[in-house]
């Protein structure tokens, strides 16, 4: 993996964690391959901030844009013996969760993956009311191999701040 996308820490807790995150999925699908062992279905979940230097933020409020983007993000993974299509399980919990939410999702087919090798044709980034706000896959057969995942693995992120952000210009709107 390239490190040099990745934001150093200058005193990290723990030694074998010296970079800020760029996405959820790689301790995600750690989780996965360690529960796996004990379980026939793994579903999990996380919310947490992503990183990235190379695009400018602005959580200070001062205009500056010095401090890196640091997005709101919402992880899945699924996996389940026997489910050879968690891709479609997972995109069936999203469209539950969107309708209940009144919002209008749509899939966008992607040839491949840019978090971690995907399956061909099961790779998708995801647009709420036409604005781009995640990605789900389904982890590529080769990949899940060298990680120790035994069953087919779907996975998503949606940046939560994009929603957050879309509300917001939405309410601003209709005042």
């Amino acid at each position: 993996t390239d490190q040099s996308a990745y934001i150093a820490l200058e005193n990290p807790i723990a030694k074998d964690r010296p970079l800020l995150r760029r996405n959820l999925l790689p301790n995600m699908l750690q989780n996965v391959e360690q529960n796996l062992h004990r379980f026939d279905a793994v579903r999990l979940f996380e919310i947490g901030k992503t990183y990235r230097a190379e695009v400018p933020g602005d959580d200070a409020g001062d205009g500056t844009g010095a401090l890196p983007k640091q997005d709101t993000i919402l992880g899945c993974v699924y996996a389940k013996k026997g489910d050879e299509t968690p891709f479609f399980s997972l995109h069936g919990t999203l469209a539950s969760v969107a309708q209940r939410m009144g919002w209008t999702i749509r899939l966008e087919k992607r040839t491949e993956g840019d978090v971690f090798p995907t399956h061909p044709g099961r790779y998708a980034t995801i647009y709420i009311q036409d604005v781009h706000v995640g990605r789900m896959g389904e982890l590529h057969p080769q990949t899940a191999d060298e990680l120790g995942i035994p069953y087919r693995t779907a996975m998503m992120e949606i940046n939560l701040s994009e929603i957050i952000a879309m509300k917001k210009k939405k309410k601003s709107v209709y005042q």
